[in-house]
């Protein structure tokens, strides 16, 4: 589950990204997204949202570049790794509308 409390100390629990992909967006961003928040699902499971740093978010964005579909039109993966970043800035704007994360605590 993803988390940015110290195993030490108990706070209130962010949601993980599975609970959060789930109930993130309407069925037209679903749909849209749904690939994308399925290899944060595989990449970042057991983690809480707010541990996710943005080395892991590039990281997570040259995967996708590497091992997208290729096609006729490809840009070299460019397409996939922007797609991926608009399904993450979907998934942390729910969750800091839904209230489990501040603006403050992103922007750290």
């Amino acid at each position: 589950m993803i988390s940015s409390a110290p195993a030490n100390r108990r706070r209130r629990r962010s949601p993980s990204t599975s609970r959060s992909c789930g109930k993130a967006a309407s069925e037209g961003s679903r749909r849209a997204y749904s690939t994308y928040w399925d290899r944060v699902l595989e990449h970042w499971s057991q983690r809480r949202i707010d541990e996710v740093r943005p080395s892991d978010i590039e990281r997570l964005a040259e995967h996708v570049k590497a091992n997208r579909v290729q096609r006729r039109t490809a840009r070299g993966g460019h397409g996939s790794a922007e797609n991926l970043i608009s399904a993450l800035r979907c998934l942390y704007r729910r969750a800091v509308a839904d209230g489990p994360l501040s603006d403050a605590r992103i922007r750290r």
